[in-house]
């Protein structure tokens, strides 16, 4: 596994890459981090690897603010550490011949966090029922076999100002703060619905129009925080 510094703060660019982005300091380093993807990538050719290994480029969290017009939130609403898509919604890039179809999508919605039972499942380790409470074996959707059924019931997120979303298929709720979630669930404030496939931008609050699916989602996340997990136990 490789954590790359870049394109974090300090934006200190190495003089190879200074100016080759046209997008300043922030998006010369995002070539850094383009250079780094491709030297792994020709080690393990050097060394025959590439057949046998799942190699995977993605993000923890959204893009920071472009620089010179450069839009690097995709279109989507907000940044690093908001709680809209621009914020959470990252790139997830995977490889490994002879098991994933090159060129094919997947429409499943996954979390980094699944990365940990995807792993465990990958070489065979069971996990304990208190490890990884909320974490999803996803091979399916990267190997291309999709079920009958979505791999989460509901994924939760979180912004840098501890508010709180939760995902449904195509529909997002959010519900700021433990506070404001509260009140939601009292009746004394609202928050915010967006049907994600008909509306990615989030520009468009369903809240009002779609008052038993937001209310719905509201308790899922509740109960998600009450049991301090949203992947049910296993039974004995």
């Amino acid at each position: 596994m490789l954590s790359t510094n870049s394109p974090h703060n300090p934006f200190l660019v190495p003089d190879a890459m200074k100016g080759k982005s046209q997008a300043g300091p922030r998006g010369d380093l995002v070539t850094v981090v383009d250079w780094a993807v491709g030297e792994i990538d020709a080690r393990l050719a050097k060394h025959g690897l590439t057949g046998n290994t799942l190699f995977i480029v993605t993000s923890d969290n959204g893009a920071m603010r472009g620089d010179n017009g450069h839009q690097s939130e995709n279109g989507f609403r907000g940044y690093k550490a908001s709680i809209y898509e621009g914020g959470t919604r990252v790139p997830f890039i995977a490889r490994w011949p002879g098991k994933i179809r090159p060129g094919s999508t997947s429409a499943e919605t996954i979390s980094l966090i699944d990365l940990f039972a995807t792993f465990a499942a990958l070489t065979g380790s069971p996990l304990p029922d208190n490890a990884a409470e909320d974490s999803r074996n996803v091979l399916p959707a990267i190997l291309g076999h999709p079920g009958g059924r979505p791999l989460h019931e509901a994924l939760v997120f979180a912004s840098g100002r501890a508010e709180f979303a939760v995902r449904q298929g195509r529909w997002k709720a959010i519900a700021g703060t433990a506070d404001n979630l509260k009140a939601i669930l009292g009746g004394e404030k609202s928050g915010q619905l967006y049907d994600l496939d008909a509306d990615p931008g989030e520009q468009r609050d369903l809240w009002a129009a779609h008052p038993e699916r937001a209310m719905s989602m509201m308790k899922l996340l509740q109960k998600y925080r009450a049991e301090g997990r949203s992947r049910a136990p296993r039974r004995a």
